[in-house]
């Protein structure tokens, strides 16, 4: 350090803020306090930090008869720095009756007392569970130290019953190729492979947070029976798009976790008889739950002939009922 010099007279020098009672008594350089009646007097001075220091310090009063008054300043400033405290909550949002578990830790302190979501004297790091929550809930932690006292928050929200979880869907169109036949996840491949795909759409909506480990969709193709899956390798294919990425390459049994919300996902089946009817839709979830719904088929009826759309779909049809009979086919 060097030495500085404070002063609230000479502009040469640091300026020196003078209050007495809380009130600032001086606003420019050589203005005078006072004048003091006999007794004792406190002022409060205030001195910009140039070091961090602080040591052989003195202070010198003036009075306007000439005389003055100096003594020494003890240091009696502390380098203890204020406690640092981290709070998080994992995870961040639940369904409702679930919970979260509040982990915290602290530097500098000598105790904690949490208020809000939980209450008590806590230790000065640990983690601990919210117990089940039914509303959204802020968890606060003080921690105090000789620095003094730093206060954390952490907030867990619990997903609303906005409505019961729900799905609807769609048959839209025949116009893309992106699934295949027999274990096939991808486009233009398999046994009696077909370039159009049933391209249908499922709309879900979801009150709480849940993980799709299946879907299935069931329809009668030209009054045969069809299933295709997403997890089950005895069923056709069922490619899964959401926002136009691909989410499945093969048979799988996890689509990830879905928060609460809506969401869109686009499915592609191979198509082989037509037309398409009495079609359904099942999505099953990890916690054992599912939806269901009936397919909307948005295809006219007219789109397709009362047979065979076309002599490949003839061809195709005489195959695949060799096939169902049993009768093997070298290909």
């Amino acid at each position: 350090s060097s030495g500085e010099i404070w002063s609230s007279v000479a502009d040469g020098y640091y300026p020196v803020l003078i209050y007495q009672n809380g009130t600032l008594k001086n606003t420019a350089y050589g203005q005078t306090v006072g004048p003091l009646s006999a007794g004792q007097h406190t002022l409060d001075l205030y001195g910009q930090i140039y070091y961090t220091t602080w040591n052989g310090a003195n202070l010198t009063v003036r009075f306007t008869d000439g005389t003055s008054l100096t003594a020494q300043i003890p240091n009696t400033t502390t380098s203890t720095p204020a406690p640092t405290v981290t709070l998080s909550a994992s995870p961040t949002s639940v369904s409702s009756s679930g919970s979260s578990t509040l982990t915290w830790s602290s530097t500098n302190a000598t105790s904690c007392t949490a208020s809000g979501g939980w209450s008590g004297s806590k230790a000065t790091s640990g983690s601990v569970s919210t117990g089940s929550l039914t509303t959204n809930a802020t968890f606060t932690l003080i921690c105090t130290g000789a620095g003094g006292s730093t206060t954390q928050s952490a907030t867990v929200s619990v997903a609303t019953a906005g409505g019961a979880n729900s799905l609807t869907s769609s048959l839209l169109d025949t116009l893309s190729d992106k699934a295949g036949k027999h274990s096939i996840f991808t486009a233009g491949q398999g046994a009696f492979y077909t370039p159009e795909d049933w391209h249908f759409r499922a709309n879900i909506s979801l009150s709480t947070t849940k993980t799709i480990t299946s879907i299935e969709v069931t329809g009668m193709t030209n009054g045969h029976t069809a299933t295709w899956s997403t997890s089950n390798p005895n069923f056709y294919p069922l490619v899964i798009l959401e926002n136009g990425v691909q989410k499945n390459s093969g048979y799988s049994g996890n689509f990830g976790t879905y928060q609460s919300g809506s969401y869109t996902l686009d499915l592609y089946t191979q198509k082989d008889y037509t037309p398409f009817s009495n079609g359904s839709l099942v999505v099953k979830f990890n916690d054992g739950t599912s939806l269901s719904t009936p397919i909307v088929n948005n295809l006219s009826n007219s789109a397709f002939s009362p047979k065979y759309a076309s002599t490949f779909d003839a061809l195709q049809s005489i195959i695949q009922m060799l096939e169902r009979a049993g009768i093997p086919l070298n290909l």
